[in-house]
């Protein structure tokens, strides 16, 4: 059987549907909006803040070298950088890597007498020493370091790669109720642009085989993510704010 409709309910009807279709079409961009969606636009967008203030980075050695200061002293400063002048110091590996920044640019390098404190009655002694500094390079290379990483516990005294940049969420677990949180864990992968000109300094790479590995054109990464009242969030940096 045949329904026949008006032209005026043909037209309600068409009305109708334009409605419907309307509505339904604000609803998708809503969800697509909605920042607490679990989805993966919500998720790259969370895991992308998250790698900018965990970039990839290397530390600057330590030295092995003749210490200025007491044992514990709460004032020692980040730099100089001390190695002994002795043929066991100077074929370590500290001393090649401060070499190799050396070599790139990032620190000054000059021989020097450090008189060293030693045992508990405070007696001095004069050691021939190398002492490495940040030269105007390296120190806006670590000032950009500490802008960007969030960790304290190695500021003035890192270098970073680069910037994380997130290629695409993989896939991610169904949001469940964990410790009082909604969590998802949420797979990723990433590369590492803007790269500063020292890392492909051949001394550098040969010095530190770790930047190889960094820096792989390809990476995979993984993160838990918990919904806050904002929308989606990585768990260490809610941990810490």
């Amino acid at each position: 059987m045949m329904v026949k409709f008006t032209s005026e309910e043909a037209g309600m009807t068409t009305h109708a549907v334009r409605l419907a279709a309307v509505g339904a079409l604000a609803q998708a961009v809503a969800a697509c909006s909605d920042p607490k969606v679990a989805n993966k636009s919500n998720f790259a967008r969370a895991v992308a803040e998250a790698i900018a203030t965990r970039p990839p980075c290397i530390d600057i050695p330590k030295g092995d070298g003749a210490d200025p200061f007491p044992f514990g002293a709460s004032a020692r400063p980040p730099f100089p950088r001390y190695v002994r002048l002795d043929e066991r110091a100077t074929k370590g590996e500290a001393n090649r890597q401060l070499d190799a920044l050396v070599h790139a640019g990032l620190l000054r390098r000059e021989r020097t007498q450090v008189h060293e404190t030693t045992g508990f009655a405070g007696e001095t002694r004069s050691v021939p020493t190398l002492a490495y500094t940040l030269s105007d390079t390296g120190r806006v290379a670590v000032a950009q370091a500490d802008t960007v990483r969030r960790a304290t516990s190695s500021r003035g005294e890192s270098l970073c790669l680069g910037r994380a940049i997130v290629d695409e969420v993989t896939n991610f677990t169904e949001p469940g109720d964990a410790f009082g949180q909604k969590m998802s864990e949420v797979h990723y992968r990433f590369h590492v642009a803007d790269r500063p000109a020292w890392v492909g300094d051949p001394a550098v790479t040969a010095a530190f085989p770790e930047i190889a590995r960094q820096l792989a054109d390809d990476q995979k990464g993984r993160t838990v993510l918990v919904l806050t009242n904002e929308g989606w969030k990585d768990q260490q940096l809610v941990a810490g704010s």
